[in-house]
């Protein structure tokens, strides 16, 4: 996808540091109330097919198969009352659960 828009926030690109990885790996898998879910994965390899996003010396990689679904999306780190999560907000969705932990396009 030549126009891939993706964005890390500070809080998230603060955090991926302290993580002793090279990348945080984001994939989508089906599952979910809403049909897809956001996966999250810490690895030192790269693959062929994937986008490296930079922010702050820290590295995401988005495969070019979800590109489509992630583009114009941010990686935020949030802290709650319930806990801390990496959270993906994502404009491209139409549908939400409830908690927030899948989606639909």
């Amino acid at each position: 996808m030549p126009n891939f828009s993706f964005t890390v926030t500070e809080s998230a690109a603060q955090k991926i540091k302290t993580l002793n990885k090279s990348y945080l790996r984001i994939d989508i898998e089906k599952g979910g109330c809403s049909g897809l879910k956001y996966s999250f994965d810490l690895t030192d390899k790269k693959e062929d097919d994937d986008a490296v996003i930079e922010k702050e010396g820290t590295s995401v990689l988005v495969n070019l198969a979800y590109q489509e679904i992630l583009n114009g999306c941010t990686l935020d780190f949030e802290t709650t009352l319930s806990g801390s999560r990496f959270k993906i907000i994502n404009p491209n969705a139409r549908r939400s659960c409830g908690c927030g932990n899948s989606f639909a396009v």
